[in-house]
């Protein structure tokens, strides 16, 4: 297994007897994705928007969340789909965003591959620079 750092997002490599795949989410990415399943079935845009901001503490856009949607649906890790028209909404649906297999699978091995790349820079860092 390999992970590797492009300046905004990780690259996950995994070889296997199968063959190799790659895995990249990028830092939006991957926090869309982890809100998204922290959401469950109340997840569409605003509320992930939201969410995000007063996670973050940052304000998050509409475009800067809906982008990484649209890239996880078409990677796979996430499906969209309509739901139930709302009379609060003026009859409209909200386009409902539900976490796969495939993007928790992705999930845990960028964690586990973090961590081993945190453990080895806290280390190395322990040695330079010692705790007093």
């Amino acid at each position: 297994m390999l992970l590797t750092f492009h300046g905004i997002y990780y690259t996950y490599y995994n070889i296997s007897q199968a063959g190799s795949f790659m895995i990249s989410l990028t830092r939006r990415e991957e926090q869309v994705l982890l809100v998204i399943w922290e959401l469950k079935d109340n997840a569409y845009l605003v509320s992930i928007m939201k969410y995000l901001t007063q996670l973050t503490g940052s304000k998050w856009s509409l475009g800067v969340v809906q982008k990484p949607i649209l890239q996880l649906e078409r990677k796979g890790y996430i499906t969209t789909y309509m739901g139930e028209s709302l009379a609060i909404r003026g009859g409209r649906r909200k386009k409902m965003c539900r976490i796969t297999e495939k993007g928790i699978n992705a999930l845990k091995k960028l964690k586990e591959e973090q961590d081993l790349f945190w453990k080895k820079f806290l280390e190395a860092e322990i040695l330079k620079y010692p705790l007093k």
